[in-house]
């Protein structure tokens, strides 16, 4: 949380592969979980400076939620895009 750049490169290697594993089962793009995955350690990291993390709770099932929150966030703009184009 103090910006410990070898603390965040060790967060993401420890849980980057439970994380990916589990967008690209829900979205079934390489690309999109790519960017996803991306989006989320991205929000991960400026949580953690925020303080926005609880100790008490699982960091991995808090990573999966932001994945899944961003996942459907993308699916909202696409179906509004999808809407507009019409």
């Amino acid at each position: 949380m103090a910006g410990d750049l070898d603390a965040i490169e060790t967060l993401i290697s420890r849980h980057k592969d439970k994380v990916f594993t589990y967008i690209m089962f829900v979205v079934k793009n390489e690309a999109l979980a790519e960017d996803v995955f991306q989006d989320t350690f991205i929000k991960v990291i400026n949580s953690l400076k925020r303080g926005k993390y609880n100790e008490q709770g699982v960091f991995s099932s808090w990573v999966i939620r932001i994945a899944h929150n961003l996942i459907i966030d993308h699916y909202r703009k696409s179906k509004k895009n999808a809407y507009f184009l019409e």
